[in-house]
């Protein structure tokens, strides 16, 4: 029920609520079988315990009463045996009453103690220092690295950049992009080579401040179901309302705000749901630009904007990132066009790098895709008006 509630988008797109009403159904139906067994058990049991409370309580009083008939026992001998016996039945009784709750709570705690003793993969290593301030100089030194040992995602990768540029990878799906800066924000570790941020390899120094010099906005952004700014401030919480307001006039999303409902005060709802794509990537946006750190990461973060808007944003970002290193992940190829570096990513290796210019000089992959994406749709429209103008003509 609970993936069904969260996916309802899908659900609806599908037409499947009878479908999962019926998952949802048989879900109840098996648990109040196994619920019906267990409480079958639990009436025997409880049967069990009311027939031996007054067979044990019977059996010893007759056994005293037999020692004292011999002899053996005193009436205070009989007083002391039966407050023995009650203080042992009683306990007893309780805890078979409490049985059920009690497995239960230990299934619990076994769980909790799974997840206590799972530890992260990627740590601080012992002795780890703080990062310092940051220029900016990043290098890939021969990286590898792979999800399955039997087949690598990123290889040999090396990739150097200097304070300020602007570096574009670009490429088809799954061609191991996002990797990459996966591995710069130490998501996870790289199989061999190193990662180093002005000569400091990142595996020496403490997660909190290599991601304290990071600002990502992510391709698909998500929102905490609180207000547009409670979301904003996560970034910086000792910003000012007018500092936020900034950073959102940057990200092309100021007015937009000022005309919902409440307006900075406006809920998103659960992972941004109340806000459409673009204004969630804008949001996303407006956070990076409130956090100002020393390194973009844009994993196609305006591919959800029109061309206007991605206009207003880019010129932000070329204000802001004039003197900040910025990754930039996109297969909008226009987006990239102003690059100092253009790398072409393919199964894993950088196949291609040069600028705009350069790459479609070589007409190589650069130039293909390009070609696809602009001109392409030239040629198409082109074709398109010299059909209309033959058909005019035949006309």
């Amino acid at each position: 029920m609970h993936q069904a509630v969260q996916g309802w988008q899908t659900v609806l797109y599908f037409n499947k609520f009878g479908y999962e009403g019926r998952r949802y159904g048989e879900a109840v139906e098996s648990y109040l079988s196994a619920d019906k067994t267990w409480s079958k058990r639990e009436a025997f049991f409880q049967a069990f315990t009311e027939l031996w409370i007054p067979s044990t309580f019977f059996g010893l009083s007759c056994l005293i009463l037999y020692d004292i008939s011999q002899g053996r026992a005193s009436t205070g001998d009989f007083v002391f045996y039966i407050q023995y016996w009650e203080g042992l039945i009683w306990p007893l009784k309780l805890l078979s009453k409490q049985y059920k709750w009690l497995v239960a709570d230990l299934v619990s705690a076994e769980r909790l103690l799974v997840l206590l003793k799972t530890k992260p993969k990627v740590n601080d290593k012992e002795g780890a220092r703080h990062l310092g301030p940051v220029k900016g100089h990043i290098e890939f030194k021969n990286v590898n690295f792979s999800y399955d040992p039997r087949q690598p995602s990123i290889k040999d990768l090396n990739i150097s950049v200097q304070p300020g540029q602007t570096i574009a990878l670009v490429g088809t799906t799954g061609a191991g992009k996002s990797t990459i800066l996966k591995l710069l924000l130490r998501f996870y570790d790289v199989s061999s080579g190193s990662i180093e941020i002005d000569g400091q390899d990142i595996s020496d120094v403490t997660l909190n401040s290599l991601r304290e010099v990071l600002g990502v906005v992510p391709q698909d952004p998500l929102l905490f179901n609180a207000s547009v700014m409670e979301n904003l401030r996560y970034a910086r919480p000792s910003a000012t309302d007018g500092e936020v307001f900034a950073a959102c006039r940057a990200a092309a999303i100021h007015d937009k705000i000022l005309s919902f409902a409440d307006g900075y005060g406006s809920q998103v709802g659960e992972q941004g749901v109340k806000l459409s794509r673009g204004e969630l990537q804008r949001i996303a946006i407006a956070r990076v630009f409130l956090k100002d750190p020393p390194i973009f990461i844009l994993d196609e973060a305006t591919s959800a904007v029109d061309t206007g808007t991605e206009g207003e944003i880019q010129s932000s970002l070329d204000v802001l990132g004039g003197n900040r290193t910025t990754f930039v992940i996109a297969h909008r190829l226009s987006t990239v066009v102003a690059a100092d570096q253009i790398l072409v990513i393919e199964q894993g290796e950088v196949v291609e790098r040069g600028t705009h210019r350069e790459l479609l000089e070589k007409e190589g992959r650069y130039w293909g895709l390009w070609r696809r994406q602009i001109g392409g749709g030239l040629e198409r429209g082109e074709s398109k008006s010299a059909e209309k103008e033959k058909d005019g003509d035949e006309e």
